[in-house]
C-alpha cells in the first residue's frame, strides 16, 4: 500500500541553541495502536545520518486524524553564524501499541510506518540593498538599511563579528 501518507506538512524555526520543527502527522484508527511515535534527525556534518554531528529529537501524537508534533532539537547544533548553506533532516513516524515509543534510529527496519528526508536550507533569501549604513552614538551602533527589492521576506537577523570571518551572533 501506500506509504506515503504518514507526513501531512512541515514547518522550521531556528534560533541561538535550539531548534523547532513542527510536523503534521496523521495517525490512523486502527484498532489497539494508541500512539504515532515522530523522530527526526539533522546531518548537520552532511556525512550521513547517524554519524557524528546529527541533532535527535522525538515526539507522539495519541488523538486519531491529522495534528501537528513539534520536535525540538536543542544538543548538536552548529553555533550561530556556523550553520551549512544546507542540510538534511530525516523524519521517521512509526505506531506504537504501548504507552512508549520504541528505540529507532536515523536506519534500520521497523514494524511499520513512514521514513522522508527534507532538504534543510539555511541561506539568505533574495534580497538587493539600496543602501547600509552605521553610525557611533553614545548608546551604541545605530544601523540603517534600505531595499530596492525583497522577495518573500518576513524580517532581517543581523549579525556581528570581531573580524570578517567570525565567529558571528546574532543582534
Amino acid at each position: 500500500s501506500d506509504d506515503e501518507d504518514g507526513f501531512v506538512s512541515m514547518d522550521t524555526a531556528w534560533g541561538d541553541g535550539q531548534g523547532h520543527v513542527v510536523v503534521s502527522v496523521t495517525r490512523g484508527q486502527l484498532t489497539g495502536i494508541n500512539r504515532a511515535c515522530v523522530y527526526g534527525w539533522i546531518d548537520w556534518g552532511n556525512d550521513g545520518f547517524g554519524v557524528n554531528t546529527d541533532s535527535y529529537a522525538t515526539g507522539h501524537r495519541t488523538d486519531s486524524g491529522n495534528g501537528v508534533v513539534t520536535l525540538t532539537f536543542s544538543t548538536g547544533l552548529p553555533a550561530s553564524g556556523y550553520f551549512p548553506p544546507s542540510t538534511y533532516l530525516r523524519l521517521r513516524v512509526v505506531s506504537s501499541t504501548t504507552s512508549s515509543c520504541p528505540a529507532l534510529g536515523p536506519t534500520g527496519p521497523a514494524a511499520d510506518g513512514e521514513i522522508e528526508d527534507h532538504l534543510l536550507s539555511f541561506s539568505p533569501l533574495a534580497v538587493e540593498l539600496a543602501g547600509f549604513g552605521a553610525t557611533a552614538s553614545p548608546d551604541g551602533v545605530t544601523l540603517a538599511w534600505e531595499t530596492v527589492s525583497e522577495i518573500d521576506v518576513a524580517g532581517f537577523n543581523l549579525y556581528r563579528g570581531e573580524t570578517a570571518s567570525g565567529p558571528w551572533a546574532q543582534v
